[in-house]
């Protein structure tokens, strides 16, 4: 498999998780397009939201499409480390809280 793009203003956002995201971006296609998306919406906020370039219409509606993908990558991440701690509870390497 190609090596992942890495998505600067994911890992910005989410650096505690800066380690796994580049592995996460190789097994999980639909987390790798949400990334790309967050990244593009980022990239636009970073060139247009301060110059007065675009309407502040659009530069909101950018603004909480950001926050909807932040949402979703946050989202994919808890999964896939809750997912991680069952196997490793299955395999007995942890112990269950439950």
């Amino acid at each position: 498999m190609d090596e992942p793009t890495l998505y600067a203003s994911v890992l910005e956002r989410f650096p505690e998780w800066s380690g796994q995201i580049p592995l996460l971006l190789q097994q999980d296609a639909e987390l790798a397009e949400i990334c790309s998306d967050y990244e593009e919406v980022a990239d636009w906020l970073a060139a247009h939201s301060d110059d007065g370039s675009a309407p502040e219409s659009e530069c909101a509606e950018n603004r909480q499409l950001l926050a909807e993908l932040e949402a979703e990558i946050l989202q994919a991440l808890q999964a896939t480390e809750r997912q991680g701690s069952r196997e490793l509870v299955e395999e007995g390497l942890l112990e269950s809280r439950c």
